[in-house]
């Protein structure tokens, strides 16, 4: 068994992150679902309060945040790992991470069309056998589920290209972002659990 501590959509908030590292002390393994920044101001520093987790720590990039900048500035942390477009085993367990988030009206740092989703975690997923033993970590939540679902305007904006590579590897697990007002939200596609973990974070434990 894992203990896992998730969170994910801090963008600056301190607080929030204080209190991540505090309740991720007791935790086997930490995973970070994205945008530790606002357009990536004062990345260095917020790893470097994310790295006194005297644990791993599996992050990805969000859509306020590159790629390109967070690999750069993980190098200074040991404990620390992108895990954006890349597999992570641990134990029998495999962790996919992906980053990024769909084109948006105001165009953000770390963007993707559906096709690129749907391209780039088709490839992942291939790689693997055992889905059932795989957790996937995302930024962008999967469509048309309580993950992507803004209420005062009425709409889902979720992917429909993360949703149907869910829907047809089934994962064990799917945690997610992004969509801030979703924080909390857990839902099931198929046997698959979804969930966002929010800024405050959720503990999990894991059977191997």
């Amino acid at each position: 068994m894992v203990k896992l501590f998730v969170f994910g959509d801090i963008h600056n908030d301190e607080d929030a992150l204080f209190s991540a590292i505090e309740r991720a002390r007791d935790s086997d393994l930490v995973i970070f679902t994205g945008d530790i920044t606002n357009f990536g101001k004062f990345l260095k520093e917020e790893l470097s309060l994310l790295a006194k987790i005297d644990k791993k720590v599996l992050i990805i990039p969000g859509n306020n945040e590159t790629n390109d900048e967070l690999e750069e500035a993980v190098k200074q942390f040991k404990n620390i790992i992108n895990i954006h477009n890349r597999i992570i085993k641990i134990g029998n367990l495999n962790i996919i991470g992906f980053g990024g988030a769909l084109k948006m009206p105001v165009k953000t740092p770390f963007e993707f069309t559906e096709d690129e989703f749907e391209e780039n975690l088709e490839k992942l997923f291939k790689q693997l056998k055992n889905h059932n033993k795989t957790i996937l970590v995302l930024h962008e939540p999967p469509y048309g589920t309580n993950l992507d679902y803004i209420k005062f305007q009425d709409i889902h904006i979720g992917s429909k290209a993360v949703r149907e590579i869910i829907e047809r590897y089934q994962p064990k697990i799917v945690f997610t972002a992004h969509v801030h007002e979703c924080e909390r939200n857990i839902c099931f596609i198929g046997k698959t659990m979804c969930m966002n973990p929010g800024k405050w974070g959720v503990e999990i434990e894991i059977l191997l």
